[in-house]
């Protein structure tokens, strides 16, 4: 539904610079978060990724989760989370900064 959406997009969005790698299609690929709220992030990466890709987000100690690739531009994309992530769980580890 359309309000859920919604509420997705106004979530509040943590601004950090954070080492992770994407999953996908038997490779992994370094990126760059950029910013994450519960119900996604802003990456960048080495490489595209092609619209409606299912990922997998791995933030090491910060944990996994899976995503889609809701946009791409550049060398960025927005992944929008399968499920409701705790960003808390960033809190609790040493980040690897970019």
């Amino acid at each position: 539904p359309r309000i859920v959406d919604d509420a997705r997009r106004e979530e509040t969005r943590h601004p950090l610079i954070w080492r992770g790698h994407v999953h996908y299609d038997y490779q992994s690929t370094p990126v760059r978060l950029r910013n994450i709220s519960a119900f996604g992030a802003l990456v960048e990466a080495g490489r595209s990724f092609p619209l409606g890709a299912e990922v997998l987000l791995d933030l090491a100690g910060g944990g996994q989760i899976f995503a889609t690739v809701q946009w791409a531009n550049g060398d960025q994309c927005g992944l929008r989370f399968e499920n409701r992530f705790d960003v808390q769980q960033l809190a609790k580890v040493t980040p690897e900064v970019a």
